[in-house]
């Protein structure tokens, strides 16, 4: 098949409407997308990976596993993670269980 000659011009218009129209459809498929998320009753945009998590440390652990009462044992582990995902570290709860001066609870 051959193609008909076309001015420059012409060709960096087609091109330059191609690329907007483009543009403007990635627009509106991701405002589709947002407002379906919406009517499910979910966030506008899926929420982003936070940090990862570090695991208990080994002390805090066993801590806990001393506990005698299961359903105490599992609020007092869920409480502790809590924390830890709103501070971002362990060791302010090491300190708190273990007390300030116990450094060879922590290490």
């Amino acid at each position: 098949m051959k193609w008909p000659w076309v001015s420059r011009r012409a060709f960096d218009m087609v091109t330059d409407e191609r690329d907007r129209l483009r543009a403007q459809n990635e627009s509106l498929i991701d405002a589709l997308t947002r407002m379906q998320r919406f009517q499910m009753g979910m966030t506008e945009k899926p929420k982003e990976n936070g940090r990862k998590m570090e695991p208990m440390p080994a002390p805090l652990k066993a801590h806990f596993d001393a506990i005698g009462n299961r359903s105490i044992r599992q609020h007092q582990m869920a409480e502790a993670y809590r924390r830890y995902a709103r501070e971002g570290t362990w060791k302010g709860i090491l300190d708190e269980i273990f007390g300030d001066g116990n450094e060879e609870a922590v290490s």
